[in-house]
């Protein structure tokens, strides 16, 4: 077994950018480094699938890894590729020492709280967009609002009314049937009014940009895992076109999904921010 230093990786690093509390990094995994074993980290750290996968042993199971699996791994946690079909790359963040301390969060909740997030993978690509950047001064200031965004609760995690609950779980589960203000309404038990009105104070956003993000996070597999058309891509997912897909990929993760289809293809190389 061995350890994972601070702005390391069990691969090899592409892009990383060094922050106070933050780094954020690609890395690219290849078959061959399954035969290095288990590992750990010193900090703890969030690794998001963008290509290929693995099978991964962790806390004495094995989990297939596909394009989109979203992980958060404390310091220490004993994990390692059991097999992997291909090359992969992750985008990555890691959490300095004092990092949760400052921002009043547990460590323990933040497992639970990304999985409940179904736009956890487009703040994750964020991070890539500002490290890709190579404005530094900028993306510093960015990437530490855009991790306490996605790690701190939401206005949804907190007490609400159990209309709003029925509503959300709707929109996830027919994101892609044709839902209508008064069908929603019916499904939350209030008035459509009610629906239109409070669903964005509880939930931090309206019902149109809600259903948007859901279905631009759902391609982002598709688009990251594998060759399908970008065209087809935007059919499957409910966007009118390609070029409704790139306008909604864009304003979501920064990447427009051509850009984001490429991460981690380009040449090998690192950035460090001043400290």
């Amino acid at each position: 077994m061995f350890v994972v230093g601070s702005g390391n990786s069990s691969g090899t690093v592409l892009h990383r950018l060094v922050l106070d509390q933050l780094v954020v990094t690609t890395t690219r995994h290849s078959v061959e480094e399954c035969a290095a074993g288990l590992h750990y980290h010193e900090r703890p750290h969030l690794s998001l699938v963008l290509r290929g996968g693995d099978v991964e042993a962790r806390a004495r199971a094995c989990t297939r890894r596909e394009p989109g699996a979203l992980a958060f791994y404390p310091a220490g946690d004993v994990h390692g590729s059991v097999s992997r079909d291909a090359e992969s790359i992750h985008a990555n963040v890691e959490f300095g020492p004092d990092f949760f301390d400052t921002i009043d969060v547990c460590a323990d909740d933040v497992a639970a709280r990304l999985a409940r997030r179904h736009d956890a993978a487009l703040l994750v690509l964020r991070t890539q967009a500002e490290l890709c950047s190579g404005n530094t001064s900028h993306a510093a200031l960015a990437i530490e609002a855009i991790v306490v965004d996605l790690v701190t609760p939401r206005r949804s995690e907190r007490a609400h009314p159990a209309w709003v609950d029925r509503v959300e779980e709707a929109l996830i589960d027919g994101w892609s049937e044709r839902l209508s203000l008064s069908r929603l309404a019916a499904i939350g038990g209030v008035h459509p009014v009610t629906v239109s009105r409070e669903f964005r104070r509880h939930v931090g956003t309206s019902l149109t940009a809600y259903l948007r993000r859901l279905r631009v996070s759902r391609s982002v597999p598709r688009i990251t895992g594998g060759t399908t058309p970008l065209s087809q891509v935007a059919f499957e997912w409910g966007f009118a076109d390609q070029s409704h897909l790139t306008r909604a990929m864009r304003e979501e993760t920064g990447f427009s999904p051509g850009a984001l289809r490429r991460l981690g293809a380009q040449t090998d190389r690192q950035r460090r921010a001043p400290r």
